[in-house]
């Protein structure tokens, strides 16, 4: 059998990456989308790990940074994400090799520690040979679009990220884990991504937004789907939770979904206010689990209910 060689990602792999994506997860992505989602993050470029085999990528393991609040601190971590090896290239030891080259570029660049939300086949696989730690599942709640009263003077709707308007978070209390939201991030993330769909709920004093929510829409088993992907409150403003998602359901409506989904982890508020809206946390479970780069953060990281996920962390389809 020829050599492989596994290394770091190298300017113009990005077309081979693209074609490894075609054989594996069967999708068509574009340059462009590559870049923005590999390239142009507000948090950093991806560390990307290669494996290459007579000029061909055969293998890919890449880590998103991303600012995290951890007990009181903003630290970097990274999102796990398109871990893919070509058939001939599926063996133990190209996996972990590769992976153990993403883990030492993630350490040089001072990336705290790694997580996400693999499926039922990826999983077992990170457990066993990678030593990733596994959380209880994110359970989905879902339940059908209720219906909405009338939005306050101060909740808006973009289609654009508002130059005027910016977020600022205050740092997170102790025990607790939750991504950062920052201007850059929620414009990159939402607004820059090609052929992206959005929208940005906000309420608002026309300079600081206290509040937003983000959705979307796609379809599961033939039934069209509205699903609030992103939802955070000032700890000022959690009273205009209601307010918030009211505009969320009738901006739903004008999409004419039927149902509605979320994850809500970590934030009692918003399950109380999804509650009080009829949903219920009896939805789809997706795998959680994470991998602590230098064993410094092992007790938080493995208390289940410090952490804060949404789907903004990954997304759905």
């Amino acid at each position: 059998m020829s050599a492989w060689q596994c290394r770091p990602y190298r300017a113009g792999d990005e077309r081979g990456i693209i074609d490894l994506y075609r054989e594996i997860f069967k999708v068509e992505l574009t340059v462009n989308y590559w870049r923005w989602a590999f390239e142009h993050s507000p948090d950093g470029p991806a560390a990307i790990a290669l494996i290459e085999k007579e000029g061909r990528i055969v293998g890919h393991y890449a880590v998103t940074p991303k600012k995290c609040w951890f007990d009181g601190r903003l630290l970097t971590t990274g999102y796990a994400g398109g871990t893919m090896l070509a058939t001939e290239a599926r063996n133990v030891a190209t996996f972990v090799e590769m992976a153990n080259l993403a883990y030492t570029m993630c350490h040089e660049r001072g990336i705290a520690w790694l997580y996400c939300c693999p499926n039922a086949i990826a999983l077992p696989v990170r457990l066993k040979l990678l030593r990733w730690k596994q959380l209880p599942d994110i359970v989905e709640w879902s339940g059908a679009l209720p219906d909405s009263g009338q939005p306050a003077s101060d909740a808006h709707v973009w289609n654009q990220m508002p130059e005027s308007l910016t977020f600022a978070e205050s740092s997170m209390p102790s025990k607790r884990i939750q991504t950062e939201r920052s201007t850059a991030w929620l414009k990159w993330r939402y607004f820059d991504r090609p052929s992206g769909e959005y929208v940005l709920h906000t309420v608002d004093d026309g300079h600081e937004i206290a509040g937003f929510a983000v959705t979307k829409r796609y379809v599961r088993d033939g039934v069209p789907y509205g699903h609030v992907i992103d939802w955070r409150l000032h700890p000022s403003a959690v009273d205009r939770g209601a307010d918030l998602l009211s505009s969320v359901w009738r901006q739903l409506a004008g999409w004419e979904v039927e149902r509605v989904s979320c994850w809500a982890d970590g934030d009692l508020v918003w399950q109380n206010l999804l509650t009080s809206a009829g949903l219920t946390s009896e939805g789809r479970a997706s795998h959680l689990c994470y991998y602590d780069l230098s064993d410094a953060h092992a007790p938080l990281l493995a208390n289940r209910d410090a952490w804060r996920i949404v789907m903004a962390d990954c997304d759905v389809y």
